[in-house]
């Protein structure tokens, strides 16, 4: 099989660190060699910084924020996912601080 995208619902849920940061090494390789698109289902803010090109909060079924993880999850302008990322992550210098590709 050669899929063009691969769906992970919460794929780093229940893993150790360790785990989940290989995990994201093998969504990297898959992206990058393989040229597959990965759709991640997460409520991981920090995995989703680490890993993604684009966010997507969705809030009550629609899209609340898109953009960059580097602009979307450091700068939230939609109150729910402000609300969101500050319960996750209490300090925004967390969020700041949070590895973010091209950030």
């Amino acid at each position: 099989m050669r899929p063009q995208i691969m769906l992970c619902d919460e794929i780093t849920s229940a893993l150790d660190p360790p785990v989940a940061h290989e995990v994201l090494g093998v969504l990297s390789t898959l992206k990058r060699e393989d040229g597959i698109a990965c759709l991640v289902v997460t409520h991981d803010v920090s995995f989703a910084s680490k890993a993604a090109d684009r966010v997507v909060f969705f809030e009550n079924g629609r899209i609340g924020e898109q953009g960059p993880p580097n602009v979307t999850l450091r700068h939230p302008t939609s109150s729910g996912l402000r609300a969101f990322v500050e319960a996750v992550m209490p300090s925004s210098d967390d969020v700041a601080k949070a590895r973010v590709p091209g950030g």
